[in-house]
């Protein structure tokens, strides 16, 4: 068990003035610096004398000297606020007592921190488990103080000490052992003398509740709490530290903790005899002349059941302001305990995680903004976080153990044959160990996945030699410089220059603390302020049988926008897809950083199989994450018209946040050989759903009916919020949806724009930089651009070119084209070109809609298909952990 603490009483500082703070003169060499030295004296004496004259004349008494003693509390109050670092408020309070007791004032802490910011950590406390280390010699003590690195300047070790706690009368000249720390306060039990764990226990009847002490090293003060009676035939869970009530808070002027404002939390095992089980109990030690020992019953404890065996429930870790406890052989039910409404529960993790459960290869830890699990699996460690809002479960992190310490000094071929054991876990780290030989100690950095074993928690409490002791005090080391020297505010102005999302989106991969630097709202700001909201990262393109040979590995392609992106191609890469990769899979729709596709449908069969609705997968290259969207079973017999992505504007964007909606062909209730639309909504848990397809829309509409065949409805279009879908035959109707309010409608376009209607030479674009619905029409040849004006909804002609003689200068160009079979076809329509073919054969070209020029280089003329651009910003959820919190 690994403990940290972050003193209270952050910086220290010496503050020296008045008489004889000046350090003693050298002596004089010569005869005449001895005599201006006298000059100098005598006329420093005489300035003194009048100085006094002329005060006591004014006072009516002698003025006595002053010293820095004589300074008020208040004012040394105000004068230590003006300290711009902790570890100089720490140095002052290591100055004397009076400074200490200032600096140790809650009320003074709080007005400091408010004007200087968080805590400064000023070491940790080590222990050692007797399990996996050296004990300490008899008598001795198993807490070893280790100063941060850098250490604080001017404050010693000794000031961290606690040979000040009180001795038992049973000889033992160290009588307890640490089990927490909060802000500058330690909580001590008893040691038994059975053992020197405190989770371990002889047989299963468990131990008796200890005597407790709390104490602050800094002040060296210390309160003893004796076990109450009726707690001593309880077997204890735990005991923890914890704030101060909120009035204790409010009268102390703090709000945090000190020796005055403090709780002590002890979570016991209450059997119930007569069902052969228990239940937990929490009982709470408040500080103060009124406080002590109270008993928390409540229901909800009552309504959990334990394991009559107290060694069945183990100790998991502590995470947002909840305890965690493991019990064996109830499928990976863990015991729950909130600190807050001191409310006990039983919580399941999902089965990814507690698969396999095992006391020594699970740890529950805080990681600031999100709750995370960290696993032992077949001897990978696996670091598990669950994404704020949305509950989904994601792994952060995966570092394969044999593989990772092969280099490491001391390591053998015979370890890690059976699974490692997790010694100690906190947010920064995880100790483990093979099972092989318990005492070779190693750790990884949870940010970086490192495995190293120089570092002094993987030291233990080895037995010392007196010669290496005073080796190590000798030796100076001066450690170089790294990129982790580099402040915030000096890392935020280099990722600020930097060009490229896409690059921003993998320096926010490479550590935490560049994730937390880059997800930062005021970061984002400034960097969508210099490089705009969103940078598309690429185009992801498809080829239409139709008109092209399928592609090798499917009907897409990624094509990077950027040199950056072009390096990076892997990154953009489906070959993660379940059932067959990417291969079993074709490109329907993208929005932000998700892609849609649907599972391949056989090309036999006609129109319908091949339109038939299937499963679904959305997919976030970026993070290789992907969820699998079943078609129901009621389901699978209709046919589609269309499945798209939705925007949420207030979603965050992700794989765990998100909308499909679906749009199938369903006969007529009351026509016959008619038919009528409907659409079904998936909503993912983190949009507000429940992960399952809804019915939208499926009533009989009267002004909405289709016709009876499939194949005489065609997607024309998606613009401004609105999807539209041509219909053969029905007089220049148009089937809408909007988007936003799912409901359907029969649109009329102008016969102008409709006429002569063809599937091939009709598309509907928007989203342009005036934000006005364009429709593109192919009419003899010409290609003609409508855009319909705001306000009144009449239609004008915008632009038009002639195909036959726009084209006649391009390679490969041949007389024939565009007169032997009629109109060219219209292959795939967007807000920036129309890709088009002439009929005769499929000889690819597109139209600048800006400036209506013809070219061929272009590589979307090299994939006759629909093109979907994917946008790096949006970030992915799992960069966004850090700030959902």
């Amino acid at each position: 068990m690994l403990i940290s603490t972050s003193m209270r009483a952050e910086s220290q500082f010496f503050f020296i003035s008045g008489k004889g703070s000046m350090p003693p003169s050298p002596p004089m060499a010569t005869t005449e610096r001895r005599r201006r030295c006298g000059q100098r004296q005598r006329r420093d004496k005489h300035k003194r004398g009048s100085s006094m004259k002329v005060a006591g004349a004014g006072d009516g008494a002698a003025a006595v000297m002053t010293t820095v003693e004589d300074v008020p509390d208040h004012l040394l109050e105000v004068i230590l606020l003006r300290l711009d670092s902790s570890v100089s408020l720490l140095r002052a309070a290591a100055a004397c007592t009076r400074w200490r007791r200032v600096v140790a004032d809650a009320g003074f802490l709080r007005s400091f921190r408010s004007l200087h910011g968080a805590r400064h950590v000023a070491g940790r406390y080590h222990t050692v488990d007797p399990s996996f280390g050296w004990p300490p010699s008899a008598g001795g003590s198993s807490v070893v103080f280790v100063p941060s690195s850098p250490p604080v300047i001017g404050v010693a070790s000794r000031f961290f000490s606690l040979d000040f706690l009180p001795d038992y009368d049973d000889g033992n000249s160290w009588s307890w052992e640490l089990v927490d720390s909060r802000g500058g306060l330690l909580l001590f039990s008893k040691k038994r003398k059975s053992t020197g764990r405190w989770a371990a226990m002889a047989d299963a009847r468990g131990f008796s509740f200890p005597d407790l002490v709390v104490c602050e090293p800094l002040t060296r003060r210390y309160q003893g709490i004796a076990s109450a009676v009726y707690f001593r035939r309880h077997p204890c869970l735990g005991v923890f530290l914890l704030d101060g009530d909120a009035a204790d808070a409010d009268d102390t002027g703090g709000g945090g903790i000190g020796m005055s404002n403090f709780r002590v939390v002890a979570a016991l095992h209450d059997r119930t005899w007569q069902h052969d089980g228990a239940v937990p109990l929490a009982c709470v030690f408040t500080s103060g002349s009124d406080g002590g020992w109270r008993v928390l019953q409540s229901a909800a404890a009552a309504a959990v059941d334990l394991p009559e065996r107290f060694d069945f429930i183990n100790f998991a870790g502590r995470a947002g302001g909840c305890l965690y406890w493991g019990i064996d052989g109830e499928d990976g039910a863990m015991l729950v305990l909130d600190v807050a409404t001191m409310r006990f529960s039983i919580d399941m993790f999902p089965e990814t995680i507690r698969a396999s459960y095992d006391k020594w290869t699970f740890r529950v830890i805080d990681g600031g903004y999100a709750l995370r699990v960290v696993r032992v699996m077949r001897n990978d460690l696996k670091v598990f976080a669950q994404l704020a809002g949305s509950g989904e479960w994601v792994v952060e992190r995966l570092v394969s153990l044999p593989e990772a310490t092969r280099e490491l000094p001391g390591r053998r071929e015979t370890y890690f044959r059976q699974e490692a054991k997790i010694v100690a876990a906190n947010a920064a780290y995880v100790l483990l160990t093979p099972q092989e030989k318990k005492r070779w100690l190693f750790s990884v950095e949870l940010e970086t996945g490192k495995v190293e074993r120089r570092h002094e928690r993987n030291r233990g409490r080895r037995r010392r030699r007196r010669q290496r002791r005073k080796r190590a005090s000798t030796k100076q080391l001066t450690a170089a410089a790294t990129v982790q020297d580099v402040p915030d505010h000096v890392l935020e102005m280099i990722l600020l220059r930097v060009d490229s999302s896409a690059c921003l989106v993998r320096a926010a991969a490479s550590c935490r603390r560049w994730r937390r630097v880059v997800a930062d709202a005021a970061f984002l700001h400034s960097f969508r302020t210099l490089h705009g909201a969103h940078r598309v990262a690429g185009v992801y393109r498809t080829v239409d049988p139709a008109y092209g040979r399928p592609l090798p590995g499917g009907n897409f392609v990624f094509v990077p926008s950027t040199p950056l992106a072009a390096g990076d191609s892997c990154c953009f890469a489906l070959d993660f897809l379940p059932y067959g990769g990417r291969n079993s899979w074709e490109l329907l729709d993208c929005r932000g950083g998700l892609l849609l596709l649907s599972k391949k449908r056989p090309r036999f069969g006609g129109v319908a199989t091949s339109r038939r609705f299937t499963d679904l997968v959305v997919c976030e290259p970026l993070t290789r994450r992907y969820q699998v969207i079943r078609c129901p079973a009621n389901l699978k017999f209709f046919m589609c018209l269309g499945v798209f992505l939705l925007d949420d504007d207030a979603a965050t964007g992700g794989v765990s946040n998100f909308r499909v909606i679906a749009v199938l062909f369903d006969h007529h209730r009351w026509l016959d050989y008619r038919g009528m639309p409907m659409s079904m909504m998936f909503s993912s848990s983190g949009s507000g759903g429940d992960g399952t397809w809804q019915v939208v829309q499926w009533e009989t509409i009267d002004d909405v009916d289709l016709p009876h065949w499939i194949e005489h409805i065609t997607f024309v279009g998606r613009a401004n919020g609105r999807i539209y879908w041509g219909i053969d035959n029905e007089d220049v109707a148009t089937l809408v949806l909007d988007e936003s309010t799912t409901e359907f409608a029969i649109t009329m376009f102008p016969e102008n724009v409709w006429a002569p209607y063809d599937k091939y030479t009709f598309r509907v674009i928007g989203d342009g930089d005036d934000g006005a619905l364009r429709v593109v029409r192919v009419i003899n040849n010409d290609l003609k651009v409508f855009t319909q004006l705001a306000g009144g909804g009449e239609w004008v002609l915008e632009k038009t070119v002639s195909l036959p003689e726009a084209t006649r200068g391009l390679p490969g160009r041949e007389e024939g084209l565009f007169f032997q079979h009629g109109e060219a076809m219209i292959v795939a329509a967007s807000a920036a070109y129309v890709l088009v073919t002439p009929r005769e054969k499929a000889w690819m070209f597109s139209v600048e809609l800006d400036t209506m020029e013809v070219e061929r280089e272009h590589d979307r003329n090299w994939y006759p298909g629909p093109a979907y651009q994917y946008e790096s910003l949006p970030w992915p959820p799992a960069l966004q952990v850090c700030t959902d919190g």
